[in-house]
Protein backbone atom coordinates (compact mmCIF):
# COMPACT_ATOMS: atom_id res chain seq x y z
CA UNK A 1 0.00 0.00 0.00
CA UNK A 2 3.00 2.19 0.47
CA UNK A 3 3.93 1.85 -3.30
CA UNK A 4 0.65 2.75 -4.20
CA UNK A 5 0.51 5.88 -1.84
CA UNK A 6 3.80 7.23 -2.75
CA UNK A 7 2.67 6.64 -6.44
CA UNK A 8 -0.52 8.71 -5.87
CA UNK A 9 1.33 11.03 -4.11
CA UNK A 10 4.01 11.67 -7.34
CA UNK A 11 0.97 11.54 -9.95
CA UNK A 12 -0.83 14.03 -7.60
CA UNK A 13 2.65 15.99 -7.46
CA UNK A 14 2.82 16.02 -10.82
CA UNK A 15 -0.93 16.61 -11.40
CA UNK A 16 -0.82 19.71 -9.16
CA UNK A 17 2.43 20.98 -11.17
CA UNK A 18 0.65 20.45 -14.63
CA UNK A 19 -2.46 22.15 -13.39
CA UNK A 20 -0.46 25.23 -11.95
CA UNK A 21 1.85 25.31 -15.03
CA UNK A 22 -1.59 25.50 -17.53
CA UNK A 23 -3.16 28.41 -14.59
CA UNK A 24 0.24 30.44 -15.20
CA UNK A 25 0.07 29.98 -18.72
CA UNK A 26 -3.56 30.51 -19.10
CA UNK A 27 -3.78 33.84 -16.84
CA UNK A 28 -0.50 34.79 -18.24
CA UNK A 29 -2.35 34.71 -21.86
CA UNK A 30 -5.20 36.08 -20.90
CA UNK A 31 -3.88 39.06 -19.21
CA UNK A 32 -1.67 39.87 -22.57
CA UNK A 33 -4.70 39.28 -24.66
CA UNK A 34 -6.79 41.78 -22.21
CA UNK A 35 -4.13 44.22 -22.17
CA UNK A 36 -3.86 44.00 -26.04
CA UNK A 37 -7.81 44.32 -26.37
CA UNK A 38 -7.97 47.19 -24.01
CA UNK A 39 -5.34 49.02 -25.78
CA UNK A 40 -7.40 48.81 -28.74
CA UNK A 41 -10.76 49.07 -27.44
CA UNK A 42 -9.16 52.28 -25.92
CA UNK A 43 -7.44 53.51 -29.13
CA UNK A 44 -10.79 53.28 -30.81
CA UNK A 45 -12.52 54.51 -28.76
CA UNK A 46 -10.32 57.66 -28.84
CA UNK A 47 -10.80 57.47 -32.67
CA UNK A 48 -14.79 56.86 -32.89
CA UNK A 49 -14.92 60.02 -30.39
CA UNK A 50 -12.81 62.35 -32.60
CA UNK A 51 -15.07 61.34 -35.99
CA UNK A 52 -18.55 62.35 -33.57
CA UNK A 53 -16.69 65.48 -32.68
CA UNK A 54 -15.50 66.36 -36.57
CA UNK A 55 -19.22 65.70 -37.27
CA UNK A 56 -20.34 68.48 -34.83
CA UNK A 57 -18.01 70.48 -35.85
CA UNK A 58 -19.07 70.44 -39.70
CA UNK A 59 -22.33 70.65 -38.59
CA UNK A 60 -22.01 73.46 -36.48
CA UNK A 61 -19.37 75.43 -38.73
CA UNK A 62 -21.72 74.81 -41.74
CA UNK A 63 -24.54 76.33 -39.56
CA UNK A 64 -22.85 79.03 -38.82
CA UNK A 65 -22.08 79.94 -42.46
CA UNK A 66 -25.46 79.27 -43.34
CA UNK A 67 -26.49 82.03 -40.67
CA UNK A 68 -24.22 84.36 -42.02
CA UNK A 69 -24.93 84.30 -45.54
CA UNK A 70 -28.74 84.60 -44.60
CA UNK A 71 -28.02 87.58 -42.09
CA UNK A 72 -25.82 89.09 -44.70
CA UNK A 73 -28.34 88.53 -47.70
CA UNK A 74 -30.89 90.37 -45.66
CA UNK A 75 -28.84 93.29 -44.71
CA UNK A 76 -28.41 93.69 -48.06
CA UNK A 77 -32.16 93.60 -48.57
CA UNK A 78 -32.49 95.65 -46.24
CA UNK A 79 -29.66 97.97 -47.18
CA UNK A 80 -31.43 98.61 -50.79
CA UNK A 81 -33.99 100.87 -48.70
CA UNK A 82 -31.90 102.35 -47.08
CA UNK A 83 -33.49 102.68 -44.12
CA UNK A 84 -36.83 104.00 -45.18
CA UNK A 85 -38.80 101.05 -44.30
CA UNK A 86 -42.15 101.58 -42.18
CA UNK A 87 -42.26 100.10 -38.83
CA UNK A 88 -44.60 97.74 -39.91
CA UNK A 89 -42.66 96.64 -43.36
CA UNK A 90 -39.81 96.25 -41.14
CA UNK A 91 -41.88 93.39 -38.83
CA UNK A 92 -43.08 91.85 -41.64
CA UNK A 93 -39.51 91.88 -43.56
CA UNK A 94 -38.09 90.11 -39.96
CA UNK A 95 -41.02 87.63 -40.08
CA UNK A 96 -40.34 86.56 -43.81
CA UNK A 97 -36.50 86.32 -42.88
CA UNK A 98 -37.79 84.00 -40.35
CA UNK A 99 -40.23 82.07 -42.06
CA UNK A 100 -37.22 80.94 -44.63
CA UNK A 101 -34.43 80.56 -42.22
CA UNK A 102 -35.82 77.79 -39.48
CA UNK A 103 -32.41 77.22 -38.26
CA UNK A 104 -32.42 81.05 -36.78
CA UNK A 105 -34.25 81.71 -32.98
CA UNK A 106 -34.92 85.07 -33.88
CA UNK A 107 -33.97 88.43 -35.34
CA UNK A 108 -33.65 91.94 -34.18
CA UNK A 109 -32.67 95.34 -35.62
CA UNK A 110 -30.91 98.38 -33.54
CA UNK A 111 -31.69 101.84 -34.87
CA UNK A 112 -29.55 104.46 -33.91
CA UNK A 113 -31.62 106.98 -32.12
CA UNK A 114 -33.16 109.84 -34.08
CA UNK A 115 -33.73 107.26 -37.18
CA UNK A 116 -37.20 106.45 -35.91
CA UNK A 117 -37.63 109.88 -33.71
CA UNK A 118 -41.10 108.86 -32.29
CA UNK A 119 -39.14 106.45 -30.09
CA UNK A 120 -37.22 108.23 -27.42
CA UNK A 121 -35.56 105.10 -26.40
CA UNK A 122 -34.82 104.23 -29.66
CA UNK A 123 -36.52 101.45 -32.12
CA UNK A 124 -35.05 98.16 -31.62
CA UNK A 125 -37.49 95.92 -32.83
CA UNK A 126 -37.13 91.62 -32.10
CA UNK A 127 -38.97 89.21 -34.21
CA UNK A 128 -38.16 85.64 -31.93
CA UNK A 129 -39.46 82.35 -32.89
CA UNK A 130 -41.37 80.50 -29.91
CA UNK A 131 -41.42 76.81 -28.82
CA UNK A 132 -44.53 76.55 -30.62
CA UNK A 133 -43.30 78.16 -34.06
CA UNK A 134 -45.07 81.17 -34.20
CA UNK A 135 -43.74 84.31 -34.03
CA UNK A 136 -43.22 86.94 -31.35
CA UNK A 137 -43.20 90.67 -31.88
CA UNK A 138 -41.53 93.00 -29.27
CA UNK A 139 -39.42 96.20 -28.95
CA UNK A 140 -35.94 95.58 -27.30
CA UNK A 141 -35.72 99.47 -26.18
CA UNK A 142 -38.72 98.60 -23.79
CA UNK A 143 -36.17 96.30 -21.54
CA UNK A 144 -32.69 97.96 -22.20
CA UNK A 145 -30.56 100.73 -23.68
CA UNK A 146 -29.68 98.78 -26.72
CA UNK A 147 -26.25 100.79 -27.38
CA UNK A 148 -24.71 99.57 -23.91
CA UNK A 149 -25.27 96.22 -24.87
CA UNK A 150 -22.41 94.24 -26.83
CA UNK A 151 -23.93 92.81 -29.69
CA UNK A 152 -24.88 96.41 -30.95
CA UNK A 153 -21.91 98.57 -29.29
CA UNK A 154 -18.99 96.55 -30.12
CA UNK A 155 -20.52 95.27 -33.98
CA UNK A 156 -20.74 99.45 -34.27
CA UNK A 157 -17.03 99.94 -33.33
CA UNK A 158 -15.70 97.11 -35.30
CA UNK A 159 -17.72 98.60 -38.57
CA UNK A 160 -17.74 94.98 -39.73
CA UNK A 161 -20.00 91.69 -39.42
CA UNK A 162 -19.42 89.77 -36.47
CA UNK A 163 -20.19 87.23 -34.27
CA UNK A 164 -21.20 87.91 -30.67
CA UNK A 165 -20.50 86.32 -27.19
CA UNK A 166 -23.09 84.32 -25.87
CA UNK A 167 -25.30 86.09 -23.66
CA UNK A 168 -28.71 86.18 -22.00
CA UNK A 169 -31.34 87.80 -24.24
CA UNK A 170 -34.60 89.21 -22.61
CA UNK A 171 -36.78 86.06 -22.58
CA UNK A 172 -33.89 84.18 -20.31
CA UNK A 173 -32.88 82.09 -23.42
CA UNK A 174 -28.96 81.78 -24.07
CA UNK A 175 -28.56 83.43 -27.56
CA UNK A 176 -25.38 84.10 -29.77
CA UNK A 177 -25.48 86.81 -32.69
CA UNK A 178 -24.63 87.39 -36.36
CA UNK A 179 -24.20 90.94 -35.93
CA UNK A 180 -23.93 93.29 -39.20
CA UNK A 181 -23.43 96.69 -39.54
CA UNK A 182 -26.31 98.87 -41.04
CA UNK A 183 -24.99 101.31 -43.27
CA UNK A 184 -26.43 103.92 -45.44
CA UNK A 185 -26.05 104.26 -49.06
CA UNK A 186 -23.60 107.02 -48.45
CA UNK A 187 -21.68 104.57 -46.34
CA UNK A 188 -23.12 106.63 -42.78
CA UNK A 189 -24.05 104.01 -40.02
CA UNK A 190 -27.70 103.42 -39.11
CA UNK A 191 -27.82 100.26 -36.73
CA UNK A 192 -27.40 96.88 -36.88
CA UNK A 193 -29.17 94.00 -37.33
CA UNK A 194 -28.62 90.47 -35.10
CA UNK A 195 -29.22 87.19 -36.92
CA UNK A 196 -30.24 84.76 -33.44
CA UNK A 197 -28.90 81.23 -33.35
Amino acid sequence: MEKISIRHSFVTKICLWMLGTTAAVFIASFGTSLWFASSGMLADGHDKANLELDKALLYVTDEMENIEGAGNNFAATLGKRDHTLTETEIYTECDKFLEANPAVKGVAIGFEPGIFPQYKKGFSPYVMRQDDGTLKHSLLSDHYDISRKDWYRKTKEAGTARWSDPFVEVNGNIICSYCIPMKSKDGHFYGVLAVAL
